[in-house]
């Protein structure tokens, strides 16, 4: 009976430091939970953010884009004549 009693003792020494072990674990679920969504509405944020100065940037490049070919057009434009002129002056 002195052997049941003593793991009857042990086991009444261990159910209160497991209560603890699980109350402590159910803190720490809800702060991953809480992280968690802070963590997703941040990353949500960001890939809005982003998203929009993508499209920013793409209007600015095709702008450029344009601005560039019409810049290129004049100039070959201006070539064009100045070897028509040239041309003409040498018949």
């Amino acid at each position: 009976m002195d052997n049941d009693d003593s793991f009857i003792e042990e086991v009444d020494h261990e159910l209160p430091e497991q209560d603890l072990q699980v109350s402590a674990a159910q803190p720490r679920e809800d702060d991953y939970r809480i992280g968690s969504h802070i963590r997703d509405n941040i990353a949500n944020e960001m890939w809005q953010h982003y998203k929009q100065l993508i499209l920013c940037n793409k209007f600015y490049f095709e702008f450029f884009l344009l601005y560039l070919a019409l810049t290129l057009i004049t100039i070959f434009r201006w070539i064009a004549v100045k070897m028509l002129l040239q041309f003409h002056q040498a018949i």
